[in-house]
């Protein structure tokens, strides 16, 4: 958590959760991403697949099927996340 400390705390106190996304580096992806970067932005287009992708039928099914499931959380998951946001320590500043 302590990273998120650099942030002021009128500004962290509008989130209930924080979710930490570490980037490691990795000189093969990095560098595979930045030529990704470069051709989209020097064409205009993202650059030719190497894989068939996926039938645009099948896709807007999937998308329409997707966004008609109502996710629930269960109740004592719901349980647990109230517990553990009442022993959450109180931030400096708020």
């Amino acid at each position: 958590m302590s990273r998120f400390e650099e942030y002021p705390a009128a500004l962290l106190s509008r989130f209930d959760l924080l979710w930490l996304i570490q980037d490691k580096p990795n000189k093969e992806n990095d560098r595979r991403l930045a030529d990704h970067n470069t051709q989209v932005h020097m064409h205009c287009r993202q650059p030719q697949a190497n894989f068939d992708p996926m039938p645009m039928n099948l896709m807007r099914h999937y998308v329409s099927y997707f966004r008609s499931i109502q996710p629930t959380t269960p109740a004592d998951l719901a349980d647990y996340l109230v517990l553990k946001y009442e022993k959450k320590p109180a931030t400096a500043g708020t």
